[in-house]
């Protein structure tokens, strides 16, 4: 399924929904549900994904799949660059609902003509992360920074605990869960970029490889070694 926007696809076939804890992408996700159902938390809220419907989750949203018994479950994992975001104009979550979607052949034209047709009768859109009120600054500096959270909070006129309190009502994760989830996302992005699991770990700013494969491998699914070796293949 090669196209200019697509930055990884992969796909899921069991009896089980695959159970991932919280994480993000740097990139969009749009899951394609092709027979079964997908579950998905994002925040408080759960999204059932049913046979020929997707959602769309824009990038840097924290989102976990639910491990649901599901019979026959058949779905698609694409990730969408933020030149497919902005040639949409989307910064929603999608929910859309296409019959022709129950068979994989050319998905993601389907997909793009759902999206940027005018008729959106068929789509539901939702707000990411309602209430969000935390400067992209403070996001920012919980993101890329090394600082510790107190000394974060401090730059809100917070303390430590209402800090914590307030971005995981923000985001549905603690501010060191979502700085783990970020570093796992780069680790990600670097590993397809051809580096070593141990040079991912190091890049992204983890303590060692091993730290980063067990965040991966909640997060994700797999380990980074047997990614990077899918990815390679």
């Amino acid at each position: 399924m090669a196209h200019a926007f697509c930055v990884e696809v992969s796909d899921w076939t069991g009896d089980r929904t695959p159970s991932l804890s919280a994480h993000l992408h740097d990139e969009a996700q749009v899951t394609v549900v092709f027979s079964g159902r997908r579950y998905f938390r994002v925040g408080t809220e759960k999204l059932v994904i049913p046979a020929g419907s997707f959602v769309l989750i824009p990038a840097g949203v924290p989102h976990m799949s639910v491990g649901v018994a599901e019979e026959g479950t058949r779905s698609r994992d694409i990730f969408l660059s933020q030149d497919f975001m902005t040639s949409v104009a989307c910064s929603q979550i999608v929910l859309g609902k296409l019959p022709e979607l129950a068979e994989q052949d050319a998905v993601f034209d389907k997909l793009v003509s759902a999206l940027t047709s005018g008729n959106s009768g068929h789509l539901q859109r939702r707000m990411c992360q309602p209430g969000k009120t935390l400067p992209d600054e403070i996001v920012q500096a919980v993101r890329d920074s090394a600082d510790p959270v107190s000394k974060i909070a401090i730059e809100t006129g917070l303390t430590r605990e209402g800090f914590i309190r307030k971005f995981s009502r923000e985001f549905g994760m603690t501010p060191l869960a979502y700085r783990i989830a970020c570093r796992a996302s780069r680790a990600r992005a670097a590993l397809r970029g051809d580096l070593t699991p141990i040079m991912a770990a190091y890049e992204a700013g983890f303590a060692d490889q091993s730290h980063l494969g067990r965040v991966f491998r909640k997060n994700f699914g797999t380990t980074p070694a047997a990614f990077s070796r899918i990815w390679r293949s």
